[in-house]
């Protein structure tokens, strides 16, 4: 795929949670435009319309002209398969995935890494999905403030669960920073939800001061992300997004402060 500016701004607006205005960009692309199949699925899948997205995902696997749109196609279908609570068919997608998306590039890698990671951690294996999220982590270092930032936040999920914690809520942190600057909010409220987690798990208190007021800054600003999002959704989905439990949880918690 050849980026440009029309694809940027997709990408862009789906990442600050504008996703009725990425999906008018997405449009004019085409039904058999791959990439903007699998980016539309992402958007599906991090709203909770895993089904929905597994069908993007899908006829984006069948129209993907190259190395990169069949991986990310395929890691787009593992991710559907995790999210629908089966982590064998998704490692299944993702050993399938794996040499196109070594071939296509840094990008491509880093989401491999990043659902092998989650796909380890459903499986309580903190020791590969920390492997996993430092490889995506390395990978995405010095190219995309986005996707370094996604990648240290699963990384910090894999730390905590290795009895890091100090360690994975100090990634968290500063990945924090970078939603900020960048106005991510697609990420801004799933780091939010373990800034809470640990609150809600007495993980707090054992870090500095200055870490324990970034965290309580980035619960709220998960909140205000989940209310962005909605506004930016169709009515139908807007109504579903509202009514998840993590959404009602996470807004009972920035509500509340920490929860």
């Amino acid at each position: 795929m050849t980026p440009d500016g029309e694809w940027h701004r997709a990408v862009t607006l789906g990442a600050q949670g504008c996703y009725v205005e990425s999906w008018s960009v997405l449009d004019a692309r085409g039904r058999d435009d791959a990439p903007a199949l699998t980016l539309r699925a992402s958007h599906l899948r991090q709203i909770g319309e895993a089904e929905q997205a597994m069908a993007g995902d899908r006829s984006a696997l069948r129209v993907a002209v190259d190395v990169e749109g069949r991986a990310d196609a395929r890691i787009g279908i593992a991710a559907d398969f995790l999210c629908g609570g089966d982590p064998d068919a998704a490692y299944r997608e993702l050993d399938a995935a794996e040499p196109d998306a070594l071939a296509a590039g840094w990008r491509t890698a880093t989401r491999l890494g990043w659902v092998r990671a989650e796909c380890a951690l459903a499986r309580g294996d903190a020791a590969s999905a920390l492997l996993s999220a430092d490889e995506a982590v390395r990978r995405s270092a010095r190219h995309s403030p986005r996707h370094h930032a996604k990648s240290r936040i699963i990384r910090a999920v894999a730390l905590m669960s290795s009895e890091q914690t100090a360690s994975g809520l100090a990634d968290l942190v500063a990945a924090a920073e970078t939603l900020r600057a960048e106005n991510l909010a697609t990420l801004q409220w799933p780091a939010a939800l373990i800034a809470l987690d640990a609150f809600q798990r007495d993980l707090v208190p054992l870090v500095e001061a200055g870490v324990v007021e970034a965290l309580g800054h980035l619960v709220n600003e998960g909140r205000t992300a989940t209310v962005l999002i909605g506004e930016h959704l169709p009515p139908d989905l807007a109504a579903r997004w509202l009514l998840r439990a993590d959404v009602v949880r996470l807004a009972a918690g920035g509500e509340s402060g920490h929860g």
